[in-house]
Order: C-alpha cells, then structure tokens, then sequence
C-alpha cells in the first residue's frame, strides 16, 4: 500500500508527462520509509496450528 503514491506518480509522469516538484518526491519517500518501517517493526503473534486451536467441523 505504501507504494501507491510513487506508483501514481510515475504513472503521471509517463502518461500525462506532469514532472512531480521537489516537496512530491519527498513526500513520497517519506511514505514509503514509513510503510517499510511499519512492516518490518509491526508486531504480530506467532500463528499456531496445534489440534487445539484448529475449528471443529
């Protein structure tokens, strides 16, 4: 998701020939370090398959 700006921004370069300013790229860049931080640091629990927590069918 974090890749939707650059991918929106190249895409408007190549198709509408619009030459993103300075403070874009930036901000671009600043999206996706945080959307790599939050990736790579989130904390999730461990998944389990042991018997007892598989559903009963």
């Amino acid at each position: 998701m974090y890749l939707e700006p650059a991918i929106g921004m190249v895409v408007g370069l190549a198709l509408l020939g619009r030459v993103p300013s300075r403070f874009a790229i930036l901000g671009i860049a600043l999206v996706i370090t945080a959307g790599i931080g939050a990736t790579r640091t989130g904390n999730r629990p461990p998944v389990t398959t042991s018997p007892e927590t598989l559903p009963v069918t």
